[in-house]
């Protein structure tokens, strides 16, 4: 993944190196942020639309100030970063937003700031993984649903900490739970999985991200056809009796999953589905 040259915060272009934040940015001190990945190629960008709908609910429930037309100016500034940097292959965009400085914990203002990154990526489509994702469970730190649980945000200790759990395993990923034992997402991505041809995932009340590819994928199999519940109750016992399993998220599409402990899976309908991902059109 190539760093490019130049970023762009509240609507200004400056090198990546520059240090633009005090020691009183709110992100830093509490986390009170948030953020969307999004890929593009070249100008188009991957379901942009639905990104920046996402990102205005999360500032909505955290009260931030949105100035009028922060979306369009956000979407004009990413189309001018990607020119300034010259990449105009694949890449992956961070739009990161946060309250401005002041206050400890109850801030004085609910004004923003944001900035845009960008980072080139190899692949030219989304491309299913040749060989498959051995994946375990990380319990540690459970997903709890709130107001905000939905979203991305700066508060991302338990993906740091199962990140390094999977790490120091040697596993491709692992699946979170909830307080309660149920599957909520993995580190980066929502999970499906498949048994007899019907697809389930997590419902949102248990703690995970509502993710932009998840939406896309019960969308594509309701037009063929497919039983997908949105709203799973899933447990470890689920993943151990599935045909298929699957992971989703804006930048790699979809990856399959061949191993978790001692189980073994096929990638027959993940397969379709990623190549009806593929042949979908992602802009808006």
């Amino acid at each position: 993944m190539t760093t490019a040259n130049y970023l762009c915060y509240n609507g200004e272009f400056y090198q990546e190196d520059e240090f633009l934040f005090s020691s009183d940015n709110r992100a830093f001190l509490y986390g009170d942020s948030i953020f969307e990945t999004i890929r593009s190629r070249g100008t188009q960008l991957y379901y942009i639309n639905e990104h920046l709908r996402r990102l205005r609910n999360a500032m909505d429930v955290l009260s931030y100030d949105v100035p009028r037309n922060l979306e369009e100016s956000i979407k004009n500034k990413i189309a001018l970063l990607i020119h300034k940097n010259k990449l105009f292959k694949s890449n992956r965009i961070r739009i990161s937003i946060f309250r401005n400085s002041g206050g400890l914990y109850t801030p004085t203002n609910n004004s923003l700031s944001y900035l845009i990154q960008i980072w080139e990526i190899d692949d030219n489509s989304y491309k299913l993984n040749k060989k498959g994702l051995n994946i375990g469970v990380y319990s540690d730190f459970r997903s709890e649903y709130t107001p905000i649980s939905q979203f991305k945000t700066g508060n991302s200790s338990q993906y740091t900490m199962a990140g390094l759990y999977a790490k120091q395993n040697r596993l491709d990923e692992v699946a979170l739970l909830s307080n309660d034992g149920y599957i909520s997402e993995t580190i980066s991505s929502n999970i499906f999985v498949i048994k007899n041809g019907v697809l389930q995932t997590p419902s949102i009340k248990h703690g995970g991200i509502d993710g932009i590819i998840k939406d896309q994928i019960i969308q594509m199999a309701a037009k063929k056809g497919m039983v997908c519940y949105e709203d799973a109750d899933l447990r470890i016992s689920d993943l151990e009796n599935a045909d298929e399993i699957f992971i989703t998220n804006s930048i790699q599409g979809i990856k399959w999953v061949v191993a978790f402990g001692s189980r073994r899976y096929f990638n027959k309908i993940t397969k379709k589905l990623s190549e009806e991902l593929n042949n979908t059109n992602h802009t808006d």
